[in-house]
């Protein structure tokens, strides 16, 4: 799939007209409440549906046991196992690989279970912390999404800000090698400051982020690539436009 580069908006929801420019493989849509940050979302979905191609949408909730096991059982060969397997260590590297209990089984529900590494017990993914079973549904949907979109609402929500920059190069890399292209939006200024520690750390990951700024009554996004996010850090400026 070649990614969106431009995306003109007319008449859609809350805008009149806005142009977002820049965009590259993960996208993240900042802005105040109300900007507009969910219905570019949903922009991009209803675009998505009208040309065709694959779009996944996660919402801003901590996936339950039911999303997990439609993301977990869609077609899925080992080699996709090993991004499932990724995902769950990012938080507690203890956690060695998932799979379903009951996958062959007809009548009863596929349980998603979790192992520790280097022991053979089991128990349920659900009984994880939020941060691993979100980052976990993230892994699912970008799978699910290969070569096409993947489209998630708060995109922070249930990471604690020392695992952020983990979960930027995992899903960085997990982006580019399922050729997925990423629109997620967030109001959290640590996963700012967590792109801006990817960028020092590997830029060569980080030039595939963009940050896009709604702003109320403005018809066109303030773009910054990672290394301004981190400029604007570094002198006291607030990336999100927030005073």
């Amino acid at each position: 799939m070649a990614l969106i580069d431009r995306l003109v908006i007319e008449s859609f929801h809350c805008f009149d007209k806005l142009v977002v420019e820049g965009l590259t493989r993960i996208n993240l849509v900042v802005g105040k409440n109300n900007s507009g940050k969910t219905t570019l979302l949903r922009y991009v979905a209803a675009s998505r549906g009208t040309s065709g191609g694959t779009t996944e949408f996660m919402d801003s909730a901590v996936p339950n046991a039911q999303s997990l096991e439609r993301l977990f059982l869609e077609p899925m060969g080992w080699g996709l196992r090993a991004y499932a397997d990724e995902a769950v260590g990012i938080v507690d590297g203890r956690v060695g690989s998932v799979a379903a209990a009951n996958e062959t089984d007809r009548i009863r529900p596929a349980e998603i279970v979790a192992r520790i590494r280097g022991s053979y017990r089991r128990f349920p993914v659900t009984s994880l912390g939020d941060g691993t079973i979100r980052i976990l549904g993230i892994a699912l949907a970008c799978k699910n999404a290969r070569g096409g979109v993947l489209l998630i609402d708060s995109l922070e929500n249930g990471l604690h800000c020392s695992v952020m920059p983990r979960f930027w190069r995992f899903l960085v890399k997990t982006a580019r090698e399922l050729n997925v292209q990423v629109f997620a939006t967030t109001h959290s200024k640590d996963l700012l400051e967590s792109l801006s520690i990817l960028h020092g750390e590997s830029p060569e990951l980080a030039q595939d982020v963009s940050v896009h700024r709604l702003t109320i009554g403005v018809d066109k996004t303030f773009r910054l690539s990672a290394s301004e996010v981190g400029l604007a850090l570094d002198t006291g400026m607030d990336p999100r436009g927030w005073e």
